[in-house]
């Protein structure tokens, strides 16, 4: 009867495991499993609005099933599963200042499209939004680039 009971949850785990995070849920690894549902869907709004990260999409899945498998079989095995976040900052990863330009910049775009559809509603002129977004978004990752490899970042002196 257990046997049976184990098999049938590792069935499930495999099928759960197919929604990166959703395994992890299962087997009560919530923090795990929301850091890879937010990088999955995540993945999904940035190729969406850029439309050049839908490569990331098989890498996430793939790691997610094996990750959960792994969990799963150190489960069976009896060992204590340990909820391990995927990132681990020791500092924000993110401060201040780059998500409030990043919220800005999202907000620019929505705005040009609307702006551009305005435009060719009205004035028959026909401009390429996708096209637009793709280059701004480029040349903001470029700027980023640049100031990382620059050091621009305040660092501490001991």
């Amino acid at each position: 009867m257990e046997e049976q009971t184990m098999k049938s949850r590792k069935n499930l785990v495999y099928l759960l495991a197919i929604l990166p995070g959703l395994g992890h849920f299962h087997l009560g690894l919530m923090t795990r499993g929301l850091q890879f549902m937010l990088l999955f869907f995540g993945t999904i709004f940035l190729t969406n609005i850029i439309g050049s990260f839908g490569f990331f999409l098989p890498i996430i899945v793939f790691y997610s099933y094996f990750d959960v498998l792994q969990y799963h079989s150190a489960y069976r095995e009896g060992q204590e599963l340990i909820d391990e976040p995927i990132l681990k900052p020791s500092k924000p990863l993110v401060n201040k200042n780059f998500i409030g330009w990043g919220l800005i910049g999202i907000g620019c775009l929505t705005i040009f499209g609307y702006a551009a559809k305005y435009i060719e509603q009205h004035y028959n002129i026909y401009v390429e939004v996708q096209f637009v977004k793709n280059l701004l978004f480029s040349i903001v990752f470029v700027i980023l680039g640049i100031r990382l490899l620059r050091g621009t970042g305040k660092t501490e002196e001991s």
